[in-house]
């Protein structure tokens, strides 16, 4: 049953990536209903598959406004911990941040790599109202100065840094099939490929 289960999901996930758009106004076509084992899948514009939520176009942009309403959930139920009334210490308020909401915001990191500077600039501007929450500083102070003070990296430098990571860990893998997808050297096109965003995504800047 349990295999059963997760096939329904890989069909109705391979059901709405290849679904046809109409235009780029995603006005979608009616096709015929899909059956499978007498089951019918069905069609949906997103599909939530090992906790990413995908869409067509695969730019996450579906997979950050569900991660960012969770983050605000969980913020709301942790306000009386996170604000500056509270009675913890900064650093733990630090620690519940990192422990609790950065992994709900940044979840799939290596995957976030692939998405466009504004998707990940909606993910920084939740991080600086918390912290602004945290320590209430004057308007003028900057928000690079805030991360500066707690020590903390912005999403960028945070997704920047577990794609690293990830990348190394795939070059080092044993099976060289999956070494070879960044291995192999990309070709330059006109247009940028799902292959040339892994190995240099839009925003990221090597140090």
């Amino acid at each position: 049953m349990r295999n059963s289960h997760l096939i329904m999901k890989m069909l109705n996930a391979s059901y709405v990536l290849c679904k046809k758009m109409q235009d780029q106004q995603t006005n979608y076509l009616q096709d015929p209903q899909t059956y499978t084992k007498r089951l019918p899948i069905d069609y949906s514009k997103t599909i939530k598959y090992l906790g990413i939520t995908i869409n067509p176009r695969l730019n996450f942009n579906a997979h950050i406004a569900t991660a960012l309403k969770k983050a605000h959930r969980t913020t709301a139920c942790l306000y009386p911990l996170l604000s500056q009334k509270s009675t913890l210490s900064l650093k733990n308020k630090i620690l519940i941040y990192k422990q609790v909401i950065t992994s709900q915001i940044c979840y799939t990191a290596p995957i976030l790599s692939q998405t466009s500077k504004s998707a990940i600039t909606k993910l920084q501007r939740f991080q600086n109202k918390i912290f602004r929450r945290m320590t209430r500083p004057p308007w003028y102070v900057r928000n690079s100065q805030i991360h500066a003070n707690l020590e903390m990296e912005t999403i960028e430098d945070f997704i920047s840094r577990l794609y690293d990571k990830f990348k190394a860990r795939v070059l080092s893998h044993p099976n060289p099939l999956i070494k070879s997808t960044f291995a192999q050297k990309i070709p330059k096109h006109n247009y940028r490929t799902p292959t040339s965003l892994m190995a240099n995504p839009p925003w990221y800047h090597p140090p």
